[in-house]
């Protein structure tokens, strides 16, 4: 069932749609923050739907992962010499590189602060921080990927690997027992 949250994100989702896709696009910084925050929108709809409350730190872990994404996407596409976009002319690669690991960072430090959170481990006491070498480990793995391929879709970089596959099960198999069974 749709609720009032879950219709003004789908209203809000498809407004800023529309406004990249015609103009919020060619503006450097604007585009890359639009496509994190649909990225963030889409979680939140999410969430909206099955009433879930996301936490401050899950929500900051999610909004620096978007940043690294869309930051990570300019720069495969500049090294790629995809100049499909023409905002691309506005970035460097050192410049997308630096903010990509700021924002990976930001969000490996949120992550881990959303496993201590006592909203985050009351039920599954303190072992959600051990998770978070796993997702160091994903993040290492999908950087030497992004680094090695000519792929510009973060979907395809990891459908292709299937070590980072591998990682992301045991990740997930891992969280779903602390959660779950502990």
């Amino acid at each position: 069932k749709i609720n009032n949250l879950s219709l003004l994100l789908i209203i809000i989702y498809i407004v800023l749609n529309l406004l990249y896709t015609f103009k919020l696009k060619k503006i450097p910084i604007i585009d890359i923050f639009i496509l994190s925050l649909l990225f963030v929108i889409r979680v939140l709809y999410g969430a909206s739907l099955i009433n879930v409350i996301v936490s401050n730190w899950l929500y900051l872990t999610i909004m620096s992962s978007s940043f690294y994404l869309a930051l990570s996407k300019r720069k495969m596409e500049l090294e790629n010499e995809k100049n499909t976009r023409d905002v691309l002319k506005y970035y460097t690669n050192n410049y997308l590189e630096k903010n990509m690991y700021m924002f990976l960072s930001m969000a490996i430090i949120f992550y881990s602060l959303w496993t201590i959170d006592l909203k985050s481990v009351y039920k599954s006491s303190n072992y959600l921080i051990l998770t978070v070498p796993f997702i160091m480990t994903i993040a290492m793995k999908y950087n030497l990927n992004i680094e090695t391929t000519k792929e510009d879709n973060p979907v395809e970089i990891i459908l292709k690997d299937k070590i980072l596959i591998i990682l992301i099960l045991i990740y997930v198999l891992v969280i779903i027992s602390i959660l779950y069974l502990l």
